[in-house]
């Protein structure tokens, strides 16, 4: 079997990611702070940050998972997942995006022990009280 064509489309997907690396290494040191380079000097509006969001998580559960929820669910998962993923879209955008911009913090790992200990517990609340089938 000749698998040419798909080592060149494996190729040129890991190469186009490198191009543009090596592209914006070379223009120039535009961003001179961590801050500039990680948070784009938080100058980006909210709705754009939200677009991000969904279309990384998106991109990774297609990967992942999409084939085996539609092989054994059927058709509409995908029907569910492309309505939803707006609806949390727009969520993020509504109320987290700006309440961590008015906190400052850059992610949900600098949230307090407390708020974390107090999802993992209703997290865990949750596995026991919907799911006895287990």
């Amino acid at each position: 079997m000749n698998f040419v064509e798909d080592y060149a489309i494996f190729a040129i997907s890991l190469l186009i990611p490198v191009a543009v690396g090596i592209y914006f290494v070379c223009q120039g040191g535009r961003q001179k702070t961590t801050t500039e380079f990680l948070l784009a000097d938080k100058n980006q509006r909210s709705w754009m940050i939200a677009l991000s969001l969904v279309a990384s998580y998106f991109s990774s559960v297609l990967l992942l998972g999409t084939t085996a929820e539609v092989f054994t669910y059927g058709i509409q998962y995908i029907i569910f997942a492309f309505f939803s993923y707006w609806i949390v879209a727009a969520i993020a955008h509504v109320i987290f995006i700006p309440m961590f911009h008015r906190v400052k913090i850059t992610s949900v790992n600098e949230v307090s022990c407390v708020i974390l200990f107090l999802v993992f517990f209703v997290l865990v609340l949750n596995i026991f009280l919907f799911r006895l089938d287990y």
